[in-house]
């Protein structure tokens, strides 16, 4: 068990990517974040101290539930391996926690010989005194005590906490859920007989029914809403307009924000991005998939993924996607493809010039339309594209079958656009050794042609039919 102040820095993984989880340690040694990945290894030694007889502790939680499983596999080989292989005489040492598999695979398998892994579904390392002592402590409210709470005599909250830990089959999250409630809200002290649901949903529920009103809306109403979201989560503006499309119930940003720092805060987890805004999101699966669970018996989750993909897209378009939330900008393929819209985002150009399209490609051959299946095949084929900026991204999207690039609202001018519309079948050109960063079109001996400058220090022409 870690001591009070062993721990220097602690990750949540969920949904991050590995250079997510670099700059975090790196702002626990208060170094500015890596550029890349691997340059966090020589920004610890040059910014940690080497304290005697003192560790750098590092926790990455929840690494099966990042963004993917490729990025899982990144923080590990390039993250945690590089660490504790390299970094000895820092004292460093890292703590991983994590299911055994993901959709690639099992986790561990990556890991070489030699490290210690502990099972925490092995009966060995499960004692149902630390259970027990975990549902005392949240019977009583620890941190947060209340000045009548009945369960501050032992021989009143120690058969009751042991009574908790039974019925909550070795889940601290139940346990916990159980002891607080009651710990809340009894004004008398409960028996062990009184307490027979062992169900979490029943649980669950049970709290968040006690839960003070949003407004003039159930809690349950707020967090279902919220359960919809990917991490890092909605910002208090999406969460209003999931609610608005799930439930047709209008709440101010505002009151939610309240919400989640105040009776909602046991559920929810607030994160501050670098742009300082905060989102939220639903702190345990268990109860994110209850709420999705009871949601589910009002509307199908398809149709559900389908009105929220719908008002997002809206919203991006009402904004311009350049002033999009970030979240839209990433999160939006996770809903499109359960809602089955995909095509609806490969065929926005608009939209592709300013999304993440790292976290749209693992859908892609999702496509469904001709139109939509010849966008996933120019994205897969464009070298370059996703960290081009959005105006060299729609030169690269565009299509000589489709007007599309004649609807992007981008500087480009109008020769480009019509020198681009010549070509009768899209190609990835080769030439240039880095990426290209402007483009325009010219006509020599009546024929129109390209020119391309490059961070390579070139200049490169191209025939509208062929590279020459």
């Amino acid at each position: 068990m870690a001591t009070i102040g062993s721990v220097a820095c602690a990750v949540h993984a969920r949904g991050k990517m590995a250079i997510d989880v670099a700059s975090e340690i790196a702002r626990a040694v208060s170094a500015s974040p890596p550029e890349r990945v691997d340059d966090l290894t020589n920004l610890l030694r040059q910014t940690l101290p080497i304290c005697p007889g003192q560790n750098f502790n590092v926790v990455i939680d929840a690494l099966d539930e990042v963004s993917n499983p490729a990025e899982a596999r990144a923080i590990i080989h390039e993250i945690a391996l590089p660490l504790v292989e390299t970094c000895a005489d820092l004292r460093i040492q890292i703590v991983i926690g994590t299911r055994r598999y993901d959709a690639q695979g099992n986790l561990l398998d990556e890991l070489p010989r030699g490290y210690e892994i502990i099972d925490l579904d092995d009966p060995r390392y499960f004692d149902i005194t630390d259970l027990v002592s975990y549902a005392l402590a949240s019977l009583r409210l620890v941190g947060d005590e209340r000045v009548d709470n009945p369960y501050r005599d032992d021989t009143v909250a120690l058969p009751l906490a042991e009574h908790i830990a039974k019925l909550s089959d070795r889940n601290f999250f139940i346990a916990g859920l159980i002891a607080r409630t009651h710990g809340l809200h009894d004004q008398q002290a409960a028996t062990p007989h009184e307490i027979t649901s062992s169900y979490a949903t029943d649980t669950l529920r049970t709290y968040i029914h006690q839960l003070p009103q949003v407004g003039e809306m159930p809690a349950e109403v707020a967090l279902a809403a919220l359960s919809f979201a990917e991490e890092p989560g909605f910002t208090a503006e999406l969460w209003s307009i999931a609610i608005n499309t799930l439930y047709e119930i209008d709440i101010s940003p505002q009151k939610l924000s309240h919400f989640a720092r105040s009776s909602g805060a046991n559920f929810i987890t607030e994160v501050n991005s670098e742009h300082s805004i905060a989102t939220f999101h639903i702190a345990h699966q268990v109860l994110n998939e209850c709420l999705r669970e009871v949601r589910g018996r009002i509307a199908m989750p398809v149709e559900d993924e389908s009105r929220l993909t719908k008002a997002f897209i809206s919203l991006g378009e009402s904004v311009g996607w350049a002033n999009a939330p970030l979240y839209l900008l990433r999160c939006l393929p996770a809903h499109a493809q359960r809602a089955g819209m995909i095509d609806a985002l490969l065929t926005n150009d608009n939209y592709l010039c300013h999304a993440d399209l790292r976290q749209l490609r693992p859908f892609m051959d999702l496509a469904r339309s001709p139109e939509a299946q010849a966008k996933a095949r120019l994205l897969s084929q464009e070298s370059g594209i996703t960290d081009a900026p959005p105006s060299l991204r729609a030169t690269m999207l565009a299509s000589p079958r489709e007007e599309s690039l004649v609807d992007v609202d981008l500087p480009i001018s109008n020769q480009t656009r019509s020198a681009l519309r010549y070509w009768t079948e899209r190609d990835s050109l080769y030439g240039h050794e880095d990426g290209v960063n402007a483009v325009c079109a010219f006509t020599l001996d009546n024929q129109t042609l390209l020119a391309t400058t490059s961070d390579d220090k070139s200049i490169r022409i191209w025939s509208t039919e062929a590279a020459v």
